[in-house]
């Protein structure tokens, strides 16, 4: 985690504290992105619908506390890499928009997986489980958008001075 801080962006000149920022942000995204397979897998029809109900719920909790500080976290660095509100025409700003879109994506499926995916899975739906898998897939699309998008942004421009 900590060579995300220690290249890039925030490599030269930044404070230990936004390196440790980035750090955050980059675990909490990364414990979504790991917690997708299993889930996937245990929502299958031939996996432990009990314990994807429970790994699912457990996820739930959890990312209704890591969720906020991700998106804090991912805001602080954008605000502390951005010059002023007219950066946000730049290539850099554009390439962020990008990457808040599918943020926002992310984040509406998270929520129809918590609302209503996961209660119908409590209640043996199989519906539930196979709209799960759904969600799954189009989040794991979701964060191949974000991570090439965070890709273009350290490699191919550069924040506006």
């Amino acid at each position: 985690l900590w060579s995300f801080a220690s290249i890039g962006h925030l490599s030269d000149g930044t404070s230990l504290v936004f390196r440790l920022v980035l750090v955050v942000h980059v675990a909490i995204g990364a414990a979504w992105v790991g917690v997708l397979w299993p889930l996937a897998r245990l929502a299958a029809p031939s996996g432990d619908a009990e314990a994807a109900v429970t790994l699912a719920e457990k996820f739930g909790r959890t990312a209704a506390g890591a969720v906020p500080v991700l998106l804090l976290a991912g805001g602080a660095l954008s605000v502390s890499l951005l010059s002023g509100i007219e950066a946000i025409w730049s290539d850099y700003g554009q390439l962020l928009f990008m990457k808040l879109v599918a943020v926002a994506a992310l984040l509406a499926l998270a929520v129809a997986n918590k609302l209503r995916f996961v209660p119908a899975m409590r209640r043996g739906s199989p519906a539930g489980f196979s709209g799960l898998r759904r969600t799954i897939l189009l989040e794991a699309c979701a964060f191949v958008i974000v991570l090439s998008m965070t890709a273009a942004l350290t490699t191919l421009t550069s924040p506006p001075i």
